[in-house]
């Protein structure tokens, strides 16, 4: 169980650090405040997946992967950046829903639910890609906490910020 919760840690920081990231270059070329949190919302929804297909086509890991050690494997002797995109497109909406909240959560639980039951999910099956966890020690999931306790600071310096 903790394997699969190893993974969706793996995309929860990766989602959290792209979305930071267009949050900064947004900031940097002054989108609006009242509007940044749409569009930043707008910019992981369209683009994470895409990023995440680049960033497995050429290291074979994301950094929420390398964080939780969990390992791109290959099924065949060969896959190609497509089938990296695919699989990350796949993951992005059938696993997480797009990032949609309440709606991700039970697309979330129905991933885990498919680990659980057989070792892989909908979106491993169906690519030369699949994702191994090799298990998450305790540093590894401090980090994990850091980083989420980071998000959840920022937000409340975010919004403190917006109202003065």
């Amino acid at each position: 169980h903790r394997f699969a919760l190893s993974r969706l840690a793996a995309r929860l920081v990766d989602v959290w650090l792209f979305g930071l990231l267009i949050g900064i270059l947004l900031t940097a070329i002054r989108v609006n405040d009242s509007t940044l949190e749409s569009w930043t919302l707008l910019g992981v929804f369209v683009l994470y997946p895409f990023v995440e297909g680049l960033l497995t086509s050429r290291f074979m890991t994301t950094p929420g992967k390398s964080l939780m050690n969990v390992r791109l494997m290959l099924k065949s002797t060969s896959a190609n950046s497509s089938d990296y995109r695919r699989r990350a497109l796949a993951a992005h909406f059938r696993g997480f829903a797009g990032g949609f909240p309440l709606i991700s959560l039970l697309a979330a639980w129905f991933g885990w639910r498919s680990f659980i039951n057989s070792g892989r999910t909908t979106w491993d099956d169906n690519s030369p890609v699949y994702a191994m966890p090799m298990g998450a020690g305790f540093l590894r999931w401090l980090g994990f906490v850091l980083i989420l306790v980071a998000g959840f600071g920022l937000r409340l310096v975010s919004l403190h910020s917006a109202r003065h």
